[in-house]
């Protein structure tokens, strides 16, 4: 048995909190992120839904995420950008950055169970979760100034 069957659900569906316990067992250097790619469709629990359907999940803060296309193939011209999108918010959950409700085309907002968020989602953070990234990083001033290019 492949270690990632132990996530499969009787769906067909994998639970994306076993495939991050899964991914958390891989050896890494210190402070390295792991990143899992999938084409299958991951889901987690989310209130009384035990197979909310997701894009993507990140510990935050945390050193694993998964992201899946699964959801995103149908959306062939933009797929790609998307993926990029759900891959860079979840890496932003492992850097401790949660949800945002500051602006809703930060690459932090909560795709609340729908496609349109990644439409009009950009992939740069806003003032807000920019300030909080470069505080919980101690990112030094002179590296700051990426951070604000788009």
């Amino acid at each position: 048995m492949r270690i990632y069957d132990t996530a499969r659900a009787a769906s067909g569906r994998y639970s994306a909190d076993i495939l991050l316990h899964c991914l958390s067992s891989l050896r890494r250097a210190q402070g390295h992120k792991i990143l899992g790619l999938t084409t299958c469709d991951i889901f987690t629990r989310k209130n009384d839904i035990s197979q909310w359907g997701i894009f993507g999940l990140g510990r935050c803060p945390g050193d694993q995420c998964i992201v899946s296309d699964f959801r995103l193939r149908k959306f062939k011209g933009k797929m790609q950008e998307f993926v990029t999108n759900v891959v860079l918010h979840e890496i932003g959950h492992n850097c401790g950055l949660p949800h945002c409700s500051h602006d809703d085309k930060c690459l932090m907002n909560d795709a609340k169970g729908t496609i349109a968020t990644l439409y009009h989602e950009q992939k740069w953070l806003c003032p807000h979760c920019r300030q909080r990234l470069v505080a919980m990083l101690r990112i030094p001033g002179d590296m700051q100034l990426a951070l604000y290019e788009k």
